[in-house]
């Protein structure tokens, strides 16, 4: 009988690891005596210690930034960045993971395995360079090749790129600054919103309704606009809720939906929310089998205790333990589903302090307002952080922020074989592929100097 890869595994783990064979009460025991940069590489190995982690024996490793407490303890993936996990050195959990080259394509693995592969990486993301559109010094890999090797009047990527949208539309740093300068006149403060961009072309609009029907659901429109947070911090928002019809016969296993998927992303989200690497969709955190059972894993029977209970620190209802809250297009359930914002969902932050511009993407996954069982409502929303003012003084400093830059469409990656290997790789597949969500290109602390 075939074996979902994740069952595989599981199966593994469970009838082949002495190590997963120990009772809990004992995993435990072992992991208390781990240092926190030991315990953050052991949650990334397996399911099973990523739940245990979320233990309260452990909350001195847990990020003390509550926004994303719940969301932390159960990814597996999430990137350490210096401004996210303060209670461990981040640089060091860093060089540990990337000695771990699987996922990475033989160039990448060529790369660092060459003498001079230390020094090339603190060149690109130490020596600066000034940029005169921003009146700052930037770290090289914030400069395109091209850029790098001008004398004078040289601007960094966040200038001569731009955010795309959807196949329609994009935003430039041009943009950004003549909305935020209007922000700062009206009222001095980051309160109002103004709207930079929006798209209204029919390919947006759900095919499976009617236009009358598709023009009553939520932001089918793709949109770009500023807004204030608290602390007068100024955030670029791109949101986008788009309407899938799933089809096959429930309940839907994990391949069939990654390959409708993989249709459906085309023309927006595959820019607001683009893949995770090596090539994972973030759609699909959403079905986190920890707290999801809307999903038939092919073999799931021979495991009746896979993935085991509900972490403990679990904050939210869960469809496994409310059955009404599963979604009926993927999973066959009594009468409709539940309407359940923050259940089938999953945030991915990589830069948690505002200071140096905060960056999230958040997915959610819902029934169609339209009342169609067969169609999902899937809204994204990417926050990118511009700028950070006082209480006291708001202030537009036009200066680009490595949000900014990640966020950037990659295209001038490529143009820069400096840093292939490094920066980016153009092998679809590799962890370091440069059209996946990646970590800031430059660290979040010399961004601007």
């Amino acid at each position: 009988m075939s074996m979902d890869p994740l069952m595989a595994a599981a199966s593994h783990n469970l009838t082949c690891s002495r190590l997963c064979q120990l009772p809990e009460k004992i995993l435990i025991g072992i992991m208390k005596l781990l240092g926190p940069l030991d315990m953050q590489c052991l949650r990334r190995a397996c399911r099973l210690f990523l739940r245990l982690y979320c233990d309260s024996s452990f909350a001195d490793s847990h990020d003390v930034q509550n926004f994303w407490h719940w969301m932390s303890l159960y990814e597996h993936w999430l990137s350490p960045d210096r401004s996210y996990w303060p209670k461990l050195s981040s640089p060091t959990l860093i060089s540990r993971l990337e000695r771990d080259v699987q996922g990475l394509c033989s160039i990448c693995r060529s790369m660092r395995a060459k003498s001079d592969w230390t020094s090339r990486v603190k060149k690109l993301s130490t020596e600066s360079l000034y940029c005169w559109g921003c009146k700052k010094h930037h770290p090289l890999a914030l400069f395109s090749l091209g850029e790098r090797q001008k004398k004078d009047g040289r601007v960094c990527i966040g200038r001569q790129g731009h955010i795309r949208l959807c196949d329609h539309k994009m935003v430039t740093w041009e943009m950004v600054s003549k909305a935020a300068k209007q922000l700062i006149n009206v009222g001095g403060n980051f309160k109002a919103r103004i709207q930079l961009s929006r798209c209204d072309h029919t390919d947006h609009h759900p095919k499976h309704h009617n236009l009358a029907m598709a023009l009553q659901c939520r932001k089918v429109s793709p949109s770009a606009e500023i807004r204030g947070v608290e602390g007068h911090s100024l955030i670029l928002s791109l949101t986008w809720q788009g309407h899938m019809l799933v089809e096959g016969d429930a309940p839907i296993k994990p391949e069939v939906l990654c390959k409708q998927l993989g249709q459906f992303r085309k023309g927006v989200a595959q820019f607001i929310a683009p893949r995770l690497p090596p090539g994972r969709l973030p759609e699909m955190s959403c079905f986190d089998p920890n707290r999801c059972d809307c999903l038939y894993f092919e073999g799931m029977d021979q495991l009746p205790d896979w993935p085991g209970p509900l972490p403990s620190d679990l904050k939210i209802d869960s469809c496994r333990t409310h059955p009404e809250l599963r979604l009926t297009a993927l999973r066959n359930a009594a009468g409709d589903s539940k309407s359940w914002p923050d259940g089938h969902m999953t945030s991915v932050p990589f830069i948690a302090n505002y200071e140096y511009g905060a960056s999230e993407l958040r997915i959610f996954v819902e029934p169609c307002v339209t009342g169609d069982k067969r169609c999902l409502a899937i809204r994204y929303v990417r926050d990118i952080g511009l700028c950070y003012g006082t209480d006291k003084r708001p202030e537009w400093l036009d200066h680009v922020t490595p949000a900014w830059c990640q966020a950037l469409e990659p295209e001038l990656d490529t143009e820069d074989l400096q840093a292939i290997g490094i920066n980016w790789c153009p092998t679809r597949g590799c962890m370091n592929y440069y059209k996946y969500l990646r970590m800031a290109v430059a660290p979040v602390n010399r961004a601007n100097r």
